[in-house]
């Protein structure tokens, strides 16, 4: 079944929304110096709202694909993309990558290489919010340049920083 058919999407975006708020009070916490979090703590954390935005981009893509686009439905998952990317880069504290003992894919050039991760995660919280105002326009060219700009900009990240598998 696919996530977001035709069929399922109010159940589909109810559940992301809620996700998305979870995720939210999560990257609260995140933000927070947590002296007792421990590094599972925070990689299943950070897998968490990843996942979020994964299903966020989903939704954007098939709206795309579906014969008459939901601006609003775009608009949700959007705002959802874009709640989240601003604070990626505070999900990978020193200590949370493979040295912890927890299996995660992000690769150590996370931590070797922290300006240019940041520069990357920047320049995704700024594509999603130029998508954020390129749906406002209700421009169907323009925003699928848009998302595909987006998509280019989390692709660049995982190539230098996820670990494929």
């Amino acid at each position: 079944m696919r996530f977001f058919n035709s069929a399922h999407m109010n159940a589909g975006l109810a559940l992301l929304t809620c996700a998305a708020v979870a995720a939210l009070a999560a990257t609260a916490m995140a933000n927070t110096p947590f002296p007792n979090a421990s590094a599972r703590q925070l990689i299943e954390l950070r897998q968490e709202n990843f996942n979020t935005m994964g299903w966020a981009t989903k939704a954007l893509s098939d709206q795309l694909k579906s014969g008459s686009p939901d601006v609003g439905k775009m608009t949700t998952a959007a705002a959802t993309i874009r709640s989240l990317a601003s604070d990626i880069a505070h999900w990978f504290p020193v200590g949370s990558g493979r040295e912890s003992g927890v299996d995660t894919d992000a690769l150590p050039g996370i931590w070797q290489e922290r300006v240019k991760f940041e520069a990357l995660a920047s320049q995704l919280a700024a594509e999603s919010k130029t998508l954020t105002t390129t749906l406002a326009s209700n421009d169907l060219p323009a925003i699928r340049a848009q998302v595909k700009t987006l998509r280019e900009a989390c692709s660049s990240c995982h190539r230098l920083f996820l670990a494929k598998r």
